[in-house]
């Protein structure tokens, strides 16, 4: 009533409830709670053997999937099955608002970053005497490596450990390399000038595989938002039949969207819509589960090599054969579709003959 009022500029609630005031309502709270309780005592019995407590959270968990389905995103589906956790948490007014604008910090893990990245910057250039062939190159590449290697060093320990937001990471490195001076000129002689090094860093960035990258993740996001990707999954699969389809169209399915998104995505997607229907299957049923599992996985790798956004190493290869050979976008997409067809039709005869 309260958004029929705001959207209409009308002011219906107050009689409504007014009106409603002197009709039934849930006035003895005392049977509500009894009818609740028969509930969970003759699921727990029907499902659990008596568990109530197991009963009530398996009630508790169907309802909140029920609520909240369709506001869910693959990711949020992601980390459910990774860990079984609540999406709604209860905090005291005003606690841990002011510090959200600012990125988590971990000290332990950037200090000991830091630490690495000082003795790799600070070690004895005579260290490096002892690689091969180091005599052969100019003092200038030396000193550069030097300082490119600490500064991979630093960048892998704050990946690896996200002592700090990964994009914070991965924001730094261009001006850190500029910093560091690990841009050398073209004959090798000498270092580049910060200027001319901050082009070049710059103009990496804003390369054509960084923004085909960007713009796949961005299709990828946008799908996940409006639940494009699910609508469609359960629309195909709803005109399956027999296991053998079921599986086949699993497994294409797979392909399709993992030419678009992510192919580590796309099995948490899939995964999540597979599940509830599979949890009603007898104990016999376990080997065409494992199936089911092992398609989904076996055609999102597949499907990473659709098209050059399915996957962040085929733009790169697209930025690698730019001196050779330019590839469009349809040139790759008509060559790998057949061959992943292919691919998906051995993978599914394996898979039902196993």
């Amino acid at each position: 009533m309260k958004k029929h009022d705001k959207v209409t500029n009308l002011h219906c609630k107050d009689d409504k409830m007014r009106e409603l005031s002197g009709k039934y309502s849930f006035t003895h709270p005392g049977k509500l709670e009894a009818m609740k309780k028969s509930v969970e005592e003759e699921f727990a019995r029907c499902f659990w053997s008596g568990d109530v407590d197991h009963a009530k959270e398996e009630l508790r968990e169907s309802l909140r999937e029920l609520v909240i389905w369709e506001r869910n995103t693959i990711w949020r589906d992601m980390l459910q099955s990774e860990r079984r956790v609540n999406a709604v948490v209860a905090k005291k007014a005003g606690q841990g608002i002011k510090r959200y604008w600012m990125p988590s910090l971990k000290p332990v893990p950037v200090f000991v970053s830091v630490i690495m990245f000082l003795i790799v910057l600070l070690a004895s250039p005579a260290l490096f005497d002892l690689l091969p062939n180091i005599s052969h190159y100019h003092p200038a590449n030396v000193y550069a490596a030097q300082r490119s290697l600490s500064l991979v060093v630093l960048v892998s320990f704050l990946w690896a450990t996200e002592a700090v937001p990964l994009y914070v990471t991965a924001l730094a490195v261009p001006a850190l390399s500029v910093i560091l001076n690990v841009y050398v000129t073209e004959n090798g002689k000498r270092l580049m000038l910060s200027g001319d090094a901050a082009k070049l860093a710059v103009s990496a960035m804003c390369s054509s595989t960084i923004l085909l990258i960007i713009g796949g993740y961005s299709i990828a996001s946008a799908l996940s938002k409006y639940a494009l990707d699910k609508t469609v999954a359960m629309y195909v699969l709803a005109k399956a039949g027999q296991p053998s389809q079921v599986l086949l169209l699993l497994m294409l399915l797979a392909v399709f969207l993992s030419m678009w998104i992510s192919n580590v995505a796309t099995p948490v997607l899939l995964n999540s819509i597979m599940l509830p229907i599979v949890q009603g299957f007898s104990a016999h049923s376990l080997p065409f589960v494992k199936c089911l599992l092992l398609g989904i996985a076996l055609a999102s790798n597949i499907g990473g090599m659709g098209t050059p956004i399915a996957s962040p190493q085929n733009a790169i290869a697209l930025s690698a054969l730019e001196g050779m050979q330019q590839v469009s976008f349809l040139q790759w997409t008509a060559i790998s579709v057949p061959l992943m067809l292919l691919m998906v039709i051995l993978g599914h005869g394996l898979l039902m003959f196993w």
